[in-house]
């Protein structure tokens, strides 16, 4: 399913894009077409984990080198073995690695998992089973979304800090009169926890 050139190169979007065009009635041109467009990564295992399908997005995020696909599409088993020798997935033996990652593979169960790779990329990455056998997963960069909760944590942490500090007691509810914050100061006054208040009716 996945465009290659005759070497076995999985060709770039812009020749996807022509050779869709001149194979108009082949659905699988067109298939391949669409995933290659999709912002997330995608790879369609088969029930033997050999990938059967995968787009662009998908080497691109897993930066997978060419070779690992020289010889037509790769098996999962070779895949988690490279990205286990690299140590995309921490130390550890790679052999060791690798067959606890097919073991749980073999399982075909359905799951949602982040990973930040060695180069500071957080991949959110979801498999979910097919009747038949096998997988389809999707690998999304999340990165920006984890820098920004971040960013909102410390900023958090940083307001918590200054108010718990403040020699006032300080409350903030909504439009439901439901405790949004409050400082260490008025929980110490009512004799209670701050996050037993967040949240409660006044």
């Amino acid at each position: 399913m996945n465009a290659r050139r005759k070497n076995g190169r999985a060709a770039p979007p812009g020749e996807s894009t022509n050779n869709a065009r001149r194979n108009r009635g082949r659905p699988d041109a067109i298939l391949q077409l669409l995933l290659d467009y999709l912002p997330s990564g995608v790879s369609l295992v088969g029930p033997d984990l050999e990938i059967v399908a995968y787009n662009a997005k998908f080497r691109e995020l897993l930066d997978l080198p060419e070779e690992l696909f020289a010889d037509g599409l790769a098996s999962l088993p070779r895949v988690v073995h490279f990205n286990a020798v690299r140590g995309e997935y921490g130390p550890g033996d790679p052999e060791q690695i690798t067959a606890a990652a097919v073991e749980r593979a073999r399982k075909m169960v359905a799951h949602v998992f982040e990973r930040t790779r060695p180069n500071g990329i957080t991949l959110e990455v979801r498999g979910t089973p097919l009747p038949g056998g096998g997988f389809v997963s999707i690998y999304t960069d999340i990165t920006e979304r984890k820098q920004t909760e971040k960013a909102l944590g410390d900023s958090e942490a940083e307001l918590r800090l200054l108010t718990d500090n403040v020699p006032a007691m300080i409350l903030y509810v909504n439009r439901q009169m439901h405790c949004v914050f409050a400082n260490k100061r008025y929980a110490d006054f009512f004799e209670t926890g701050v996050a037993d208040l967040v949240g409660k009716p006044l």
